[in-house]
């Protein structure tokens, strides 16, 4: 429901979306995602935010955002898969398979 403008006026501490998605950046993290450009760093981890939230991480969705169109995505998304021509008639399959 957010748009980019919205993300890049509000990816900041002070906004309780941030650390409702801290679940979403763990998993990102999880995937190979550099944790710097999609990081809100806790000002006082451990310590409770507005609404009983503790986290030590957020996350900044206007950095997802540049992220995702940077060419490091790229790089990740098709990492592990052989150029050769067998890797790229498996991609291909798997394409298909998702797509129909």
């Amino acid at each position: 429901m957010r748009d980019v403008a919205y993300w890049n006026k509000f990816s900041h501490r002070l906004n309780d979306e941030v650390w409702d998605m801290a679940p979403i950046r763990e998993e990102l993290v999880s995937l190979g995602v550099p944790p710097g450009p999609i990081t809100i760093p806790h000002p006082m981890p451990g310590v409770r935010m507005i609404g009983g939230r503790v986290g030590r991480h957020g996350l900044n969705v206007s950095g997802l955002i540049k992220w995702a169109q940077s060419p490091m995505a790229s790089q990740l998304l098709f990492s592990g898969i052989h150029t050769n021509r067998k890797g790229v008639e498996a991609a291909s399959r798997h394409l298909m398979s998702v797509a129909f």
